[in-house]
Formats: structure tokens, sequence, C-alpha cells
């Protein structure tokens, strides 16, 4: 959502939502449920704070 939101075609936002998700943050806090629910709000938070 938040690349679609800056304007990237839909590959590549796919690309970019796949390597958030596989990120080295979200794969060290597997262990860690509620920071992955944390961070998994952030790009839609970024994508609200753009449109505003």
């Amino acid at each position: 959502l938040f690349a679609r939101v800056l304007g990237v075609r839909r590959l590549g936002g796919l690309i970019a939502g796949i390597t958030f998700q596989f990120s080295g943050f979200m794969l060290v806090s597997v262990v860690h449920p509620m920071v992955i629910a944390g961070a998994s709000w952030l790009p839609f938070i970024l994508a609200m704070v753009e449109l505003v």
C-alpha cells in the first residue's frame, strides 16, 4: 500500500512488500509477536501520513 501511494507500479509494490516482510528486522523479531504486530502497521501509517 505504501509503495502504491508513492506511485510505484503493482509489481514494484509487491516486491517492496515482500522485501519488508522478509527484512532482517521482521525475521529477528519472529520470537516477539507483539513487535511484529506493531511493525506490520508501519507501511499503512506511513501511507496515511503521505496522503495527509
